[in-house]
């Protein structure tokens, strides 16, 4: 696993599944598919963990999700 030092994170915007988001119990505002922008906080080859803000401003939530079901743009 690699850990990210906090002046290496990635700010990003990460297209998260309506079906995926519900999984992972995400408190997101919109059904269906969502764009989010967050931070990577750890990476390994098939997951990474993403801060982003919750729908309960200003806490954020802490979610591991795997590489292959969403979309990841740089910021």
């Amino acid at each position: 696993m690699q850990t990210i030092r906090k002046e290496e994170e990635k700010k990003v915007i990460v297209i998260i599944p309506g079906w995926l988001a519900q999984e992972k119990g995400l408190s997101l505002k919109l059904l269906g598919d969502h764009a989010e922008e967050g931070v990577i906080k750890r990476e390994t080859e098939k997951a990474l963990l993403l801060e982003i803000e919750s729908a309960d401003y200003p806490y954020k939530e802490t979610v591991w999700l795997p590489k292959s079901q969403v979309e990841i743009e740089e910021k």
